[in-house]
């Protein structure tokens, strides 16, 4: 079976004035920068791997955005000195808000990726070594990653930790680079297997098996 994307709304705290669409909108955000194309209401749920949007529309969300930077939440930024098109960020406020309703755990923090110009590296960005090495293993059993190294052998190193959450830097933070098969398997459908035993997150459907469970309206 395939991956199960996450249709009900995460979890929240309601601990801040945060509309949910707002709030929807800083979950884009949390990890990196984006321009308003990526966030419009069509748009949305593709980018997030989701199956619920904003119920925003398109001069409506302008507005929202231009909003939470009046408020101090959000940075806006231009993409590039000869383009118009603007980025928005967290600002170190924004994501104390963001915090607080999310709940995000950080010591469970994993996040990975491959550049274009070396496919055949795996950057491994975590807070704890121990829960990379879980992400890792999980990886390799379940074929979700055909990895080269020997995993026990990996070496770790010390990473500026706002290399790994952009406006709030935890107190300490890992990167590895490890030898895999550059090659997808356009076959691969065992995301339940993958999840299973799963110790770590990077997204915030993933967040959720994290959290306290909240009881029953």
């Amino acid at each position: 079976m395939g991956h199960k994307f996450m249709t009900l709304l995460p979890s929240r705290s309601d601990v801040t004035e945060l509309t949910t669409d707002e709030l929807l909108l800083l979950d884009f955000l949390f990890d990196g920068g984006a321009a308003i194309g990526l966030m419009q209401r069509d748009a949305y749920h593709a980018h997030m791997n989701i199956r619920y949007t904003h119920s925003l529309t398109d001069a409506n969300l302008l507005r929202v955005l231009r909003s939470l930077v009046e408020r101090g939440l959000l940075r806006a930024a231009p993409d590039d000195p000869n383009t118009k098109r603007v980025v928005y960020w967290f600002t170190e406020c924004g994501g104390a808000y963001w915090s607080r309703e999310r709940m995000p755990v950080w010591e469970r923090y994993c996040t990975s990726f491959t550049g274009s110009d070396a496919p055949e590296l795996l950057d491994v960005l975590c807070v704890e070594q121990a829960i990379g090495r879980d992400f890792l293993c999980a990886a390799q059993r379940t074929g979700y990653i055909r990895i080269l190294d020997d995993i026990k052998q990996v070496q770790w190193k010390p990473l500026d930790p706002r290399e790994l959450i952009y406006w709030r830097p935890v107190d300490a933070a890992w990167q590895a680079k490890v030898q895999i098969q550059s090659e997808v398997d356009p076959e691969w459908n065992r995301w339940d297997d993958l999840n299973a035993g799963r110790t770590w997150w990077n997204s915030i459907e993933e967040l959720q098996s994290f959290l306290p469970q909240q009881p029953p309206a």
